[in-house]
């Protein structure tokens, strides 16, 4: 569904907010993304290790939190980042399948995105990611 013209979180809100994101990926694997509600969703098959998923957001927000939900068959370290910036990280722990794993820290530096930013990233790190990464934002106008 597109949010129309304008680009404000009021608009994405009347919307319904759910909104499609557009996915670039490094390598290998496969990404879809979108936002609902205050959360943003990138679900993720075999993403390469040493490779990244990039994710356009439509709106500005800032991130307050940062989990996965593990798919049972892998262990990975992913870290959301702006851009090359880190933002969190999430431990290569556990792979129990539906597992949440959190991250502890974030980086209140790089917790800001601008509407239309394509610099919100996915570095997968230890091994290929299955799951699904997600983000818990605030609507920035």
């Amino acid at each position: 569904m597109a949010i129309g013209k304008g680009k404000s979180s009021s608009v994405w809100r009347q919307s319904g907010g759910f909104t499609p994101l557009t996915v670039t990926m490094e390598s290998t694997g496969s990404a879809v993304a979108y936002m609902y509600d205050n959360q943003i969703f990138i679900e993720c098959t075999a993403a390469a290790i040493n490779k990244y998923v990039e994710v356009t957001t439509p709106i500005g927000f800032k991130v307050i939190d940062h989990y996965n939900i593990l798919d049972g068959t892998t262990s990975s370290a992913v870290t959301a980042a702006n851009g090359a910036s880190q933002l969190s990280t999430v431990a290569a722990t556990g792979t129990t399948d539906g597992a949440l794993k959190r991250a502890t820290v974030l980086d209140t530096d790089e917790w800001q995105f601008d509407a239309g930013d394509d610099d919100l990233r996915l570095d997968v790190a230890t091994g290929a990611f299955t799951g699904i990464a997600v983000l818990t934002i605030v609507p920035q106008g």
